[in-house]
């Protein structure tokens, strides 16, 4: 389907901008992140990701699945590091 892979190149291109959030964190031992926002996009994410492989959207739910992943390593950095 269409569908599969346009999903999929828009978790794509997600997940390239929150991999440059996670290694700013990394370097700088700080997360500019509020822990209530990424605590709800990292929850979300993951049901979005367990619809999107209920609909049999299998390529687009590993990548969604794979975004869920980076937000909840964000919300992790967030609860290390704090403010």
């Amino acid at each position: 389907m269409i569908q599969d892979y346009i999903l999929t190149i828009c978790s794509i291109v997600f997940s390239g901008s929150q991999i440059n959030q996670i290694v700013f964190a990394y370097k700088n031992k700080r997360a500019g992140l509020n822990i209530y926002t990424a605590a709800i996009f990292a929850s979300s994410v993951w049901l979005m990701a367990a619809t999107y492989l209920s609909m049999d959207l299998i390529i687009s739910g590993s990548f969604v699945a794979l975004s869920a992943c980076l937000w909840t390593v964000l919300l992790g950095q967030r609860v290390r590091y704090g403010a």
